[in-house]
């Protein structure tokens, strides 16, 4: 062992990485792992241990469906974050146009507005952290088409929360508060294959970004493995220690002054939601069981030697139970589920209360409305939090955009690119009540009628050929002459109904 390192993780990442994983379960929702004991919870009955109550659970883990909560909630979110899509300034463009980088800021044909949309703000929500590096393939040329001969070329990668297990800030130097000293990060990597008959292998690796002699220098590391293939522990006797780790090749020192990573770091969005999310899949799961149970009719057979395989063997096993001679029948009556069905809805109701900000959400089949001053209240939070969050996301997008050019050795490149974040509209819901209450008499002044429904239209945030289309319609509607008073009255009123409530 003396040509092997020991690696550590980060007190911080040691506590939350529980949660994260459970986040990521949770958000990938994948069926192998949702049947296990962590989340789909044991019934006492599958706790015997005896093969009847295994059977039972293996039923159940297949019977048992996953509806995935956390995803919706994400991409509802990134829907309302991204109702316009991120300008990316001149001096910008600029820059990233002869690296083809726009369009492919991560070597592998993720464009720059869907890496932000899609990568850093799902990381963000998800686990209340995103991690944007920012590297380079090959060597610099002595221009932009040089680089592009000879491959080079700078790229951002998003590392998952989880992949990060080692880090440390600066605290002391007051002209390097907050930089990272070090940031240690772990991944698979595909070993490259030449032949389509060559087995797919994977190698763990890590690799220690570090300031060494003032210089920002990478260190990498390659997982010792057995003779049977498997990871070594550095200390055999201590399951919790780690790897073994090699080093792999010689430390690779840049011209940079300063780690290219950008963290954004916060609580998660989705916390609660995933707590209530998971209780909705236990509760959906109970209920499922028990009608399924009570969905078959149980016969009983009186009088037969139960000792007789042979008679036994002749009678289905399934829905017949035998009972000896002297032996009686009754039935028991079946539980009802109404009140499992209740907290099933309850439960879901919450998971979007508790993941959309909405405290005061209300069921979709209730017939209730708020109170406008506490929608309003409420909104406005979210409109708060959501502004400020887009300032972040801003912030860290143009950080990670100049650390990008670094690679250039533009150091003192300023990034342009600025998102949407007049994103608090005036109040639907007000609109809404205002037009519910005032609907029989707006009816009967069309250009007052035609005003409100081009508003609630304009409203939906459809795509501009869409919005045209539904305009134009609105407009055939108002203005036919050929249609009975009545008809016309409820032609629009179709169109009013589908533009308040999002169809079409």
């Amino acid at each position: 062992m003396s040509n092997s390192t020991q690696l550590f993780q980060h007190p911080k990442y040691k506590y939350l990485k529980p949660d994260w994983i459970r986040y990521r379960d949770l958000y990938e929702g994948k069926h192998d792992i949702l049947v296990t004991l962590e989340y789909l919870w044991a019934h006492a009955i599958e706790l015997k241990g005896d093969d009847t109550a295994k059977r039972l659970r293996a039923a159940r883990e297949q019977r048992t469906r996953y509806l995935n909560l956390p995803e919706i909630l994400i991409s509802l979110w990134t829907s309302y974050f991204f109702r316009k899509d991120m300008e990316i300034g001149p001096v910008s463009k600029a820059i990233l146009e002869p690296y083809g980088a726009e369009a492919n800021i991560d070597g592998y044909g993720t464009s720059l507005k869907t890496f932000v949309r899609d990568r850093m703000l799902r990381s963000f929500l998800l686990y209340g952290k995103a991690v944007v590096l920012a590297d380079a393939f090959g060597k610099t040329g002595k221009s932009a088409g040089e680089d592009a001969q000879i491959g080079f070329r700078p790229y951002l990668e998003l590392l998952e929360p989880l992949d990060v297990v080692d880090w440390d800030i600066e605290a002391s130097d007051s002209k390097r508060i907050g930089r990272y000293n070090v940031l240690r990060h772990e991944f698979d990597l595909n070993l490259p294959r030449l032949r389509a008959n060559q087995q797919p292998k994977t190698q763990r690796q890590s690799h220690e970004l570090a300031i060494i002699d003032g210089q920002y220098t990478i260190i990498k590391y390659t997982a010792d493995k057995d003779e049977q293939g498997n990871y070594k522990l550095y200390d055999p006797k201590n399951a919790g220690c780690g790897y073994a780790w090699q080093l792999d090749g010689e430390p690779i020192q840049t011209k940079l002054t300063e780690i290219p990573v950008v963290v954004m770091d916060s609580e998660p969005w989705l916390h609660d939601a995933c707590e209530e999310t998971l209780r909705y899949y236990n509760l959906r799961s109970n209920r499922d069981n028990i009608n399924y149970f009570q969905g078959y009719e149980k016969g009983f057979v009186k009088g037969i030697n139960t000792t007789d395989n042979e008679a036994m063997k002749a009678i289905t096993e399934y829905t017949w139970s035998f009972l000896p001679t002297d032996g009686d029948a009754f039935t028991l009556p079946s539980g009802d589920p109404t009140a499992l069905s209740l907290a099933c809805e309850e439960s879901l109701n919450n998971v979007f209360k508790v993941g959309l900000n909405q405290l005061r959400f209300l069921p979709s089949d209730s017939k209730l409305t708020q109170a406008e001053g506490a929608q309003s209240e409420e909104k406005d939070n979210t409109y708060a939090l959501v502004e400020a969050t887009l300032e972040d996301i801003e912030v860290a997008v143009n950080e990670s955009i100049n650390n990008w050019a670094k690679f250039l050795g533009k150091n003192d490149f300023k990034s342009d690119i600025e998102l949407d974040r007049a994103i608090k509209p005036d109040s639907v819901d007000q609109f809404l009540s205002v037009y519910g209450v005032f609907q029989d008499k707006f009816s009967k002044v069309e250009v007052v009628e035609r005003a409100a429904i081009e508003k609630a239209i304009k409203k939906l945030g459809l795509p501009e050929d869409r919005e045209e289309e539904a305009l134009k319609a609105v407009s055939e509607v108002q203005l036919g002459d050929a249609l009975g008073q009545e008809a016309q009255r409820q032609r629009r009123q179709g169109v009013i109904d589908q533009a308040l409530n999002g169809e079409g």
